[in-house]
């Protein structure tokens, strides 16, 4: 069920994300498969961190997300993500509901974050202040987007609680 609801929202968001906007510097555009290699490889490769008795998991999404802000359109950005996230959860060995689960999520992110970034930066041609600012707030957006989005399904504790018990989960 969270998995269709963010889904829901994602799609929601969807015209307000993509918008009519090319990419911010046309002359650094990339074609979109081209990114679907750093997708993949930054959403395939988890760093955990052990934090007192917690584990913490990270990847390094945002950075083919932030070159992607400024040579990507709104469209290609969240086909290269999408896709090269299904590719690299796929490689992992993840189980279909954990895979909606996962991807929801990425398009959720990505709505997130095309808006806020479409909102502060300019039309296009110039890479300003506004465009950084709005690029570094887009991420740590999506960042409190993805942590709701889990959050929703996990107590933290490993164990399955009221909400966790109607997510998908590896185990």
């Amino acid at each position: 069920m969270t998995s269709i609801l963010t889904l829901g929202v994602a799609i929601a968001l969807y015209p307000l994300a993509i918008g009519g906007r090319g990419a911010l510097m046309p002359n650094l555009a990339v074609p979109w498969w081209v990114m679907v290699l750093p997708f993949a490889l930054c959403d395939g490769i988890e760093l955990r961190f052990r934090i007192k008795r917690s584990v913490v998991f990270a990847t390094l999404v945002e950075i083919p997300f932030v070159i992607g802000l400024f040579s990507l359109s709104g469209r290609d950005l969240l086909l290269a993500n999408l896709i090269g996230g299904v590719i690299a959860l796929t490689a992992l060995g993840y189980r279909p509901s954990i895979l909606l689960f996962n991807v929801s999520g990425f398009a959720l992110d990505c709505g997130v974050i095309l808006v806020i970034f479409h909102t502060l930066a300019p039309e296009s041609g110039t890479i300003t202040l506004s465009a950084w600012f709005g690029a570094a707030l887009a991420m740590m957006a999506a960042a409190v987007a993805c942590s709701f989005h889990v959050s929703r399904c996990w107590d933290g504790s490993g164990a399955r609680g009221p909400i966790a018990a109607r997510c998908p989960r590896a185990s």
